[in-house]
């Protein structure tokens, strides 16, 4: 008999045996907030600081430990999809300082317009195909035919790379490329 625990911890990042992400998501939505805690009113959204260097500082926060292992995520639910764009969108309103009690709500096209700043969907695409173009340009012939075996599955990460590079092809901007 072998135990083998419903959850665990693998280089940082929380693993379920079924594969669900769902653990991973809460885990990495609760380290944006803690973050936002901890160091939130000092950097974030400190005023005396410029809203660009501001952003530099969130920027490198979520592409590191906030979303640490997010390029390996399979297709999100609408449910994680919101969690991480809840989450995202939370440091970016705190770093207008619109997270402040008395503060009117502003829409998330309104503070992305104002920070110039990538959607959280758009950030979870970035990471993914970033890695899947790492991995392309490094040619590990074996790594490509396991991917491709699982492919049609649409829990796997390879389906995950394909619909957000039909996504991005969606946009004029990216078909015409």
């Amino acid at each position: 008999y072998v135990h083998s625990p419903r959850i665990y911890k693998h280089l940082g990042s929380q693993k379920v045996v079924k594969g669900a992400t769902k653990p991973e998501i809460r885990a990495r939505t609760f380290s944006m907030k803690q973050v936002l805690r901890s160091i939130g009113s000092k950097v974030i959204s400190n005023q005396s600081l410029d809203v660009q260097d501001r952003m530099m500082f969130v920027k490198s926060l979520l592409l590191s430990r906030c979303l640490h292992q997010a390029d390996t995520w399979r297709v999100l639910g609408i449910q994680e999809l919101e969690m991480v764009h809840g989450a995202i969108m939370g440091v970016y309103r705190s770093v207008l300082g619109l997270n402040r009690p008395g503060v009117e709500h502003v829409g998330d096209d309104e503070v992305l317009h104002q920070l110039q700043a990538m959607a959280p969907k758009v950030i979870l695409t970035q990471v993914c195909v970033a890695l899947f173009v790492r991995l392309v340009i490094l040619e590990p012939l074996q790594l490509l035919l396991m991917l491709s075996a699982v492919a049609e599955n649409k829990g796997s990460w390879l389906h995950k790379v394909y619909t957000d590079l039909e996504w991005l092809a969606s946009f004029p901007t990216f078909a015409s490329l």
